[in-house]
């Protein structure tokens, strides 16, 4: 079928990032309209707090912040256990390739 068509016109990156466990998807809304984010998530052994990396503006950084304290102070009423955050570490990353102005908009996956 290829030989027939060609190559695909477009090519789903949505499916393939997000089937891996730790990638979610985000929007962000940028100076050309919009763009779909991957967020790759990890957590580790370590100092407690939060890592963040990749082209994250300031108010992306405050908002992933933020969006940290609100889960751990309210760990209870979402079902999570508080002891998950003792000597952990979580990273939360966006690759490269990205240029972005303003916030991370909630996405569900």
């Amino acid at each position: 079928m290829r030989e027939w068509l060609g190559r695909p016109r477009f090519y789903f990156e949505s499916a393939d990032r997000t089937s891996v466990p730790g990638v979610a998807t985000g929007l962000a809304v940028t100076g050309a309209g919009g763009d779909v984010l991957f967020i790759e998530a990890s957590v580790s052994d370590g100092p407690e707090g939060l890592t963040l990396t990749g082209q994250l503006g300031d108010v992306m950084k405050e908002s992933a912040e933020i969006a940290m304290s609100y889960v751990r102070s309210h760990a209870s009423e979402l079902g999570i256990d508080t002891s998950a955050f003792a000597h952990k570490r979580f990273h939360l990353h966006v690759p490269a390739g990205r240029c972005l102005r303003t916030g991370l908009l909630p996405a569900s996956r």
